[in-house]
Protein backbone atom coordinates (compact mmCIF):
# COMPACT_ATOMS: atom_id res chain seq x y z
CA UNK A 1 0.00 0.00 0.00
CA UNK A 2 1.16 3.52 -0.79
CA UNK A 3 -0.63 6.49 -1.04
CA UNK A 4 0.25 7.71 -4.62
CA UNK A 5 -0.40 10.76 -6.39
CA UNK A 6 -2.70 9.27 -8.53
CA UNK A 7 -5.22 8.72 -5.64
CA UNK A 8 -5.17 12.20 -5.04
CA UNK A 9 -5.31 13.23 -8.51
CA UNK A 10 -8.46 10.67 -8.88
CA UNK A 11 -10.04 12.13 -6.06
CA UNK A 12 -9.52 15.72 -7.44
CA UNK A 13 -11.00 14.77 -10.64
CA UNK A 14 -14.03 13.17 -9.54
CA UNK A 15 -14.68 16.55 -7.17
CA UNK A 16 -13.84 18.90 -10.07
CA UNK A 17 -16.40 16.38 -12.59
CA UNK A 18 -18.78 17.32 -10.12
CA UNK A 19 -18.05 21.05 -9.35
CA UNK A 20 -17.74 21.80 -13.15
CA UNK A 21 -20.34 19.63 -14.76
CA UNK A 22 -21.06 22.57 -16.79
CA UNK A 23 -18.27 22.43 -18.65
CA UNK A 24 -16.07 20.75 -20.74
CA UNK A 25 -13.47 18.80 -18.95
CA UNK A 26 -10.75 17.65 -20.55
CA UNK A 27 -7.11 16.44 -19.25
CA UNK A 28 -5.91 19.84 -19.98
CA UNK A 29 -8.82 21.49 -18.01
CA UNK A 30 -7.79 19.16 -14.91
CA UNK A 31 -4.36 20.02 -15.41
CA UNK A 32 -4.74 23.93 -15.26
CA UNK A 33 -6.91 23.00 -11.95
CA UNK A 34 -4.57 21.01 -9.93
CA UNK A 35 -1.61 21.70 -11.66
CA UNK A 36 -0.71 17.70 -12.46
CA UNK A 37 0.79 16.70 -15.59
CA UNK A 38 -2.03 16.03 -18.23
CA UNK A 39 -0.73 12.41 -19.11
CA UNK A 40 -1.04 11.65 -15.54
CA UNK A 41 -4.29 12.98 -15.70
CA UNK A 42 -5.36 11.13 -19.10
CA UNK A 43 -4.35 7.91 -17.23
CA UNK A 44 -6.19 8.34 -14.06
CA UNK A 45 -8.95 8.78 -16.48
CA UNK A 46 -8.87 5.83 -17.65
CA UNK A 47 -8.86 3.77 -14.78
CA UNK A 48 -11.45 6.18 -13.66
CA UNK A 49 -13.20 5.15 -16.53
CA UNK A 50 -12.87 1.08 -16.49
CA UNK A 51 -14.90 1.40 -13.48
CA UNK A 52 -17.62 3.77 -14.83
CA UNK A 53 -17.12 6.22 -12.74
CA UNK A 54 -16.63 8.90 -15.36
CA UNK A 55 -17.44 8.75 -19.28
CA UNK A 56 -15.14 10.53 -21.86
CA UNK A 57 -15.81 11.39 -24.96
CA UNK A 58 -13.25 12.21 -27.48
CA UNK A 59 -13.28 15.81 -28.97
CA UNK A 60 -15.93 18.09 -27.91
CA UNK A 61 -17.44 15.64 -25.65
CA UNK A 62 -14.88 16.35 -22.65
CA UNK A 63 -15.47 13.96 -19.44
CA UNK A 64 -18.54 13.71 -16.85
CA UNK A 65 -19.95 11.27 -14.40
CA UNK A 66 -21.20 8.64 -14.83
CA UNK A 67 -21.82 6.93 -10.81
CA UNK A 68 -23.23 9.76 -8.11
CA UNK A 69 -20.41 10.54 -5.82
CA UNK A 70 -22.23 9.27 -2.78
CA UNK A 71 -22.09 5.82 -4.03
CA UNK A 72 -18.13 5.72 -4.76
CA UNK A 73 -16.31 5.45 -1.31
CA UNK A 74 -12.74 6.51 -0.89
CA UNK A 75 -11.70 3.19 -1.11
CA UNK A 76 -12.58 2.18 -4.01
CA UNK A 77 -11.17 4.75 -5.79
CA UNK A 78 -7.77 3.92 -3.84
CA UNK A 79 -8.37 0.51 -5.65
CA UNK A 80 -8.80 1.86 -8.80
CA UNK A 81 -5.69 4.04 -9.11
CA UNK A 82 -3.74 1.99 -6.85
CA UNK A 83 -0.92 -0.87 -7.90
CA UNK A 84 -1.61 -4.04 -5.49
CA UNK A 85 1.90 -4.70 -5.34
CA UNK A 86 2.72 -1.52 -3.65
CA UNK A 87 3.25 -2.08 0.21
CA UNK A 88 3.96 0.83 2.76
CA UNK A 89 6.86 -1.72 4.73
CA UNK A 90 8.64 -3.04 1.98
CA UNK A 91 12.18 -5.58 3.55
CA UNK A 92 15.18 -6.26 1.80
CA UNK A 93 15.59 -9.83 1.25
CA UNK A 94 17.00 -10.88 5.24
CA UNK A 95 20.72 -12.27 4.48
CA UNK A 96 21.27 -15.79 5.02
CA UNK A 97 23.39 -15.09 8.41
CA UNK A 98 20.54 -12.95 10.03
CA UNK A 99 19.81 -13.73 13.54
CA UNK A 100 16.78 -14.51 15.01
CA UNK A 101 16.29 -10.75 15.97
CA UNK A 102 16.71 -9.41 12.46
CA UNK A 103 14.26 -11.62 11.26
CA UNK A 104 11.74 -10.42 14.53
CA UNK A 105 12.00 -7.03 13.05
CA UNK A 106 10.50 -7.74 10.03
CA UNK A 107 7.89 -10.22 11.64
CA UNK A 108 6.84 -7.87 14.12
CA UNK A 109 6.82 -4.66 12.12
CA UNK A 110 4.81 -6.65 9.24
CA UNK A 111 1.97 -7.97 11.38
CA UNK A 112 1.63 -4.36 13.42
CA UNK A 113 1.51 -2.46 10.26
CA UNK A 114 -0.91 -5.00 8.76
CA UNK A 115 -3.33 -3.59 11.49
CA UNK A 116 -2.88 -0.35 10.73
CA UNK A 117 -3.66 -0.73 6.94
CA UNK A 118 -6.22 -2.50 7.99
CA UNK A 119 -7.76 -0.02 10.10
CA UNK A 120 -7.00 2.73 7.45
CA UNK A 121 -8.82 0.47 4.69
CA UNK A 122 -12.26 0.35 6.77
CA UNK A 123 -11.80 4.16 7.52
CA UNK A 124 -11.85 4.51 3.71
CA UNK A 125 -14.60 2.29 2.99
CA UNK A 126 -17.28 3.84 5.36
CA UNK A 127 -16.20 7.24 3.26
CA UNK A 128 -17.59 8.72 -0.06
CA UNK A 129 -16.01 11.02 -2.40
CA UNK A 130 -19.66 13.35 -1.75
CA UNK A 131 -18.70 13.54 1.84
CA UNK A 132 -15.41 14.97 0.64
CA UNK A 133 -17.30 17.38 -1.71
CA UNK A 134 -19.73 18.08 1.43
CA UNK A 135 -16.92 19.70 2.96
CA UNK A 136 -15.76 21.88 0.36
CA UNK A 137 -16.15 25.75 1.18
CA UNK A 138 -17.97 26.71 -2.55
Amino acid sequence: MKISSTYTVALQLLLICKHYENEKITSGFVSRKIGADPALIRRVMTDLKNKNYIESKPGPGGTTLKKELSKITLYEVYKTVTNDDDQVLKFYDMPTDASIFEKSIQRVAYESFSKYIESFYTELKSHTVMDIYNQLSI
